[in-house]
């Protein structure tokens, strides 16, 4: 619980308000929002970080709204916790399927990204292959109870996660460095 538990989102407001209004009509189907304002589907944009956003003026100010998230207000209402964030089950930030959304706390959100399973797959593999776990930590710049865990299957177990499976052309790159996901030319 944070200082702001007894609050609401801004923006899940003005989302309420706009659906109440007849102003928004959601197609949980599609992943859609259609406006009767100008009599069609609202073209998102897409964020730096690959989310499409909706873009609203309240009189006032300018505000920016993700497309999955107002999707999720219109059809159960606002989260009692604003802390609570609206997770894509698939990975797909384009895909805004009422089915391919859950709600989930931060820490969970954080914990079922691919890149996360992706590393800990190979510091068990480097573990198998006669790595110590003092090596491991300094390399993947964990500490090393976190090896132990991680190795021990207690972090970052698929089974325990589902949607986090990484694509097929999708691999580890510099994983001594931190690592980050890159596309495999095939």
């Amino acid at each position: 619980m944070t200082k702001y538990s007894p609050y609401i989102r801004r923006n899940d407001y003005f989302v309420i308000c706009k659906q109440m209004r007849g102003d928004w009509i959601p197609n949980f189907a599609e992943g859609k929002i259609y406006s009767t304002a100008i009599d069609g589907y609202l073209t998102p944009r897409i964020s730096h970080d690959g989310y499409q956003m909706l873009d609203l003026d309240s009189g006032f100010s300018r505000h920016s709204i993700m497309v999955h998230r107002a999707l999720w207000v219109m059809r159960h209402g606002i989260p009692c916790n604003p802390d609570m964030e609206v997770d894509h089950i698939n990975h797909n930030r384009q895909d805004n399927r009422l089915c391919n959304l859950r709600l989930v706390t931060v820490s969970e959100n954080h914990r079922n990204r691919p890149e996360k399973f992706a590393r800990a797959e190979a510091i068990r593999a480097e573990r198998e292959a006669g790595a110590t776990t003092a090596e491991l930590a300094k390399k993947y710049q964990y500490s090393p109870r976190m090896i132990r865990n991680i190795v021990a299957n207690e972090r970052y177990v698929r089974e325990l996660y589902p949607g986090t499976e990484i694509k097929p052309r999708l691999h580890l790159k510099s994983p001594a460095k931190g690592g980050y996901l890159a596309w495999r030319n095939t």
